[in-house]
């Protein structure tokens, strides 16, 4: 499970549409029908097969995925303030 949830982190680093079983934690990673896809196992090749058919979803997934993406230099720069606000 761990190693799972890391793929769907992983996946919206790099902005690309996920698509996931319906466990627990994928609600945590994927926003279903805005940046991916969250479907029970027994459907989930449906899934897949819908997104690799449709170019218009896969870019629509692939934009909205982007706002996800993590700018390191920020998160330094915020926890340095943090930091220096506790001293």
């Amino acid at each position: 499970l761990y190693k799972y949830r890391t793929f769907l982190f992983l996946g919206r680093i790099f902005g690309l549409p996920v698509v996931s079983t319906d466990f627990g934690s994928s609600y945590e990673f994927v926003d279903d029908g805005c940046d991916g896809m969250i479907r029970p196992i027994e459907k989930i090749h449906e899934a897949i097969s819908a997104l690799i058919g449709n170019k218009d979803t896969y870019n629509k997934f692939r934009q909205n995925s982007k706002c996800h993406l993590i700018d390191n230099e920020k998160i330094v720069k915020q926890f340095d303030v943090l930091l220096n606000s506790l001293s």
